[in-house]
């Protein structure tokens, strides 16, 4: 399982992630029962967005890659810190 998990699997799942913890978001204080889904949610987001962070620290500690591939990897590493910020934030914040 963790062999197929890549930046661009990490990249969509930490977007669906995302946009269902901000569908929970508004029942996480109406009422106990949506509190645990939007926990979820957000610990998953975040999980995948340093994922994704650890991905490209060891691609670029491992490879050393084109110019080509640097783009690439900046792109994951902003996505990364994108999903990981906020959602850690609003874990701990």
């Amino acid at each position: 399982m963790l062999r197929r998990w890549n930046s661009a699997r990490a990249t969509g799942v930490g977007i669906l992630a995302g946009i269902a913890s901000l569908l929970l978001s508004p029942f996480r204080w109406s009422d106990t029962a949506g509190y645990p889904f939007y926990l979820a949610a957000v610990g998953f987001t975040a999980f995948c967005g340093l994922s994704i962070l650890f991905l490209v620290l060891n691609d670029i500690r491992i490879h050393t890659r084109g110019s080509r591939m640097q783009v690439v990897r900046t792109f994951d590493a902003i996505m990364g810190l994108i999903l990981a910020v906020p959602a850690l934030w609003a874990l701990f914040g």
